[in-house]
């Protein structure tokens, strides 16, 4: 049961982050993806008009997503949190003790066998 509260819990919480977070991650993402758009073509450009067109169409890209505040700023917590994870993840782990008094149903479904 502890285990499915928990499962209900974490994804209770997942969704609301990606109701508040999801919108302008899907911006960035889009202004990311026009950023990508146009490099792909600037480089593959051989005219010199083709490349203006391309390179102006990198820098709408490129400032759409610095613009992007509320994205850039989900992005550093989950950073940070993905960071902070990797730094003390083996804290969060429980331990299992060889004390018998410390978990008692495990004990006892041992002695009854």
């Amino acid at each position: 049961m502890s285990t499915f509260l928990k499962f209900t819990a974490f994804s209770f919480i997942t969704l609301c982050v990606l109701a508040i977070a999801g919108p302008p991650l899907a911006a960035l993402l889009l202004s990311a993806a026009i950023a990508a758009v146009g490099v792909h073509y600037f480089t593959k450009s051989s005219s010199m008009l083709g490349q203006i067109i391309w390179g102006s169409v990198i820098a709408v890209g490129v400032l759409s997503a610095l613009s992007n505040i509320p994205g850039l700023i989900v992005i550093a917590i989950a950073a940070a949190a993905y960071y902070y994870y990797q730094q003390r993840g083996a804290s969060f782990s429980t331990t299992k003790t060889d004390d018998p008094f410390d978990n008692f149903e495990r004990e006892w479904a041992k002695m009854t066998k």
